[in-house]
């Protein structure tokens, strides 16, 4: 019976320890995602500014 106790408690581990790794890799999936619209968004930016301080050269 105590056997049976054990077993039961290490799967309701693995299972809590499986969701929490899918949880946090998820978590940084979003991140990197983010992390790429912002670099996306500053490479328009600075095309923007590029080419409004070639304008004022001119």
């Amino acid at each position: 019976m105590e056997g049976l106790i054990y077993l039961i408690v290490g799967v309701v581990f693995l299972v809590i320890f499986v969701i929490a790794m899918r949880l946090l890799g998820a978590w940084m999936l979003r991140i990197n995602e983010i992390l790429r619209h912002q670099q996306i968004l500053i490479n328009e930016v600075k095309k923007l500014n590029g080419s409004y301080g070639e304008h004022l050269k001119k």
